[in-house]
């Protein structure tokens, strides 16, 4: 058994336990006593007792940011050749690459880890044979059931009653359900309380031409504005292009106003520079399986290299892949949703993406969120969908209207303000909602504030 726990899979297992979720399926996956050595002068094994202690403490791997803390603070208490070994064996669990399909590496470790419990059990039972006594046999043999039993992963548990002066704390702080970062499309933001919040993930619904990225750009330049640190991930089109789409946006200019005279763009991009945002591009080739996984891996590159990264757009969820192959799209969706969901919460990150709609939706230019019925599950684990809604005569008029399709932690089914997208500076700006409700109107569809897009039901056509 001992041969097949070689430094490179001892290596790949910490990598996950840090970066993936390995300890959330084997928690014991790096308790110390499982590393080459017999004390803590072994560095992977004081690594592993770092991120043991840290998941004992707070039921959540430390990520790269917290083991960078710990590993600093433990290399100030050592001599220079074992501070040195540390900040070697740090580097280079680090520059594991994880793999897509991970599950080899949960299996091997899961034997390991018994394997181990296991050997515990049966020492210390020689030990308690070897002190004798009337009650040794029983003992003997609740030592080896707790061994043998099969590992609880649990998670994070909470006495309601006991750690309410940590709750009040959260509570006074305004902090209890995390950061609010704002969008800075008001209405919207108004409709999230001030924005979505870290460790969430949340999507743009949007038709084919829909006007998906030009919200997403909007969304990203946003939180920069606000001195958040943002990646974008692009799985449709080259980065450059992206940065030029961008550009349109920050300058709202057309193409061929730039490309007369970049004068206004460099004044907006300075007045940007100034405020210290910090945006990244990254293009990836579509349907690649661990899509999330290697965005993962980019930011904890950015951050260790001195970035920030406190927002990641990823434009789109629909060519996305999985970090697990699936024979159909619409299982392979939800997967990369979850995915999305487990990479926000341990990166502490909020992330906006976009869903497609199905053709129903196209053709009737509503977007709700059961629309998405191929892949509904995705509306399941997701904190939070927006519309972007549009008749025939919005789109003819350039308008659209936020929905609030559903929300885990707000009111969903809630107007979100109605905007004016001009593709051409690839801007979105908000506008007077009376006008849509007369384009509605002369539609068919009813003008309430509540329910904007219900349409009156009319011969052949479903309400």
């Amino acid at each position: 058994m001992s041969s097949e726990w070689t430094v490179e899979l001892q290596r790949l297992v910490l990598a996950l336990a840090v970066r993936g979720d390995m300890l959330d399926r084997v928690p014991s996956a790096a308790r110390p006593d499982a590393y080459s050595g017999g004390d803590l002068t072994n560095p992977r094994q004081r690594l592993a007792a770092m991120v043991t202690a840290f998941w004992e403490q707070y039921r959540s791997r430390p990520g790269t940011d917290a083991l960078a803390q710990l590993v600093a603070d433990e290399r100030r208490k050592l001599g220079p050749a074992e501070s040195d070994a540390l900040a070697e064996e740090y580097v280079a669990i680090l520059d594991v690459e994880l793999p897509g399909d991970a599950t080899w590496v949960f299996d091997r470790a899961r034997a390991w880890s018994t394997f181990k419990r296991l050997e515990d059990g049966v020492l210390r039972s020689a030990d308690l044979l070897r002190e004798g006594g009337a009650s040794s046999a029983q003992a003997v043999r609740d030592v080896l059931a707790r061994a043998s039993a099969e590992e609880d992963a649990g998670g994070k548990m909470i006495e309601f009653v006991g750690s309410f002066e940590e709750r009040a704390k959260e509570w006074r702080t305004g902090l209890a359900y995390g950061e609010r970062i704002p969008t800075g499309l008001a209405a919207l933001d108004k409709a999230l309380s001030g924005g979505a919040t870290r460790k969430e993930v949340w999507y743009f619904l949007a038709a084919p031409k829909g006007a998906k990225t030009t919200c997403l750009l909007r969304v990203a330049l946003g939180a920069a504005r606000k001195r958040y640190g943002v990646l974008v991930e692009t799985f449709e089109m080259q980065a450059m292009r992206m940065a030029l789409r961008l550009d349109r946006t920050l300058s709202r200019q057309t193409k061929n106003e730039i490309a007369r005279s970049t004068r206004q763009l460099s004044r907006s991009m300075e007045s940007l520079q100034q405020s210290g945002a910090e945006i990244y591009i990254e293009e990836r080739p579509p349907q690649q399986v661990g899509s999330v996984s290697s965005v993962e891996r980019r930011v904890e590159k950015i951050r260790r290299d001195g970035g920030k990264v406190d927002v990641v757009v990823m434009d789109y969820l629909n060519i996305m892949g999985a970090g697990k192959t699936e024979k159909e799209k619409r299982h392979e969706l939800p997967r990369i949703s979850r995915d999305m969901g487990r990479f926000a919460r341990d990166a502490d990150v909020l992330v906006w993406s976009a869903a497609l709609v199905n053709r129903q939706a196209v053709d009737k230019r509503v977007i709700r969120k059961t629309d998405i019925a191929e892949a509904f599950e995705v509306v399941a684990v997701a904190d939070g969908m927006v519309a972007i809604c549009a008749t025939k005569k919005m789109v003819q008029n350039g308008l659209v209207r936020l929905w609030v399709a559903a929300a885990r932690e707000e009111q969903d089914e809630v107007l979100a303000g109605d905007y004016k997208v001009n593709f051409e500076t690839m801007t979105i700006d908000q506008t007077d909602s009376a006008r849509v409700d007369i384009l509605l109107a002369e539609e068919g569809y009813t003008t309430q504030r509540q329910r904007p897009n219900e349409a009156r039901p009319t011969q052949g056509e479903r309400p």
